[in-house]
């Protein structure tokens, strides 16, 4: 999890499991998460025919803002307006890729 977000450590989702906002799988010592669970926590399910497409790891503003050649203010302004699709991770803002490059189609 940690690493598909890019935010975060495990207690951060341990946490989250405890607030019931993540239900856990223990398989032996390891902690999983449900690809459904992991969706729900970041702010819903993916659009019909999507699920390949979340299932990659998440963007950055940063990461986003380079590929538009823009900075991440004016990212995150548009992922806060809702004219960019975006993910939440507790408080940090998330990109789907395949999501990003729907938008960057659209929008040019």
């Amino acid at each position: 999890m940690p690493r598909r977000c890019r935010h975060g450590s495990n207690p951060f989702f341990w946490r989250a499991a405890a607030d019931g906002l993540l239900l856990p799988v223990r398989r032996g010592r390891s902690v999983l998460y449900r690809l459904a669970e992991v969706f729900a926590f970041e702010g819903g399910p993916p659009l019909a025919g999507w699920d390949a497409a979340y299932r990659v790891d998440l963007m950055l503003p940063e990461e986003v803002g380079a590929q538009v050649a823009r900075g991440r203010d004016w990212v995150l302004d548009r992922a806060r307006s809702g004219e960019l699709p975006c993910r939440r991770v507790g408080s940090q803002v998330r990109f789907v890729p395949a999501e990003v490059a729907r938008w960057q189609e659209s929008w040019a």
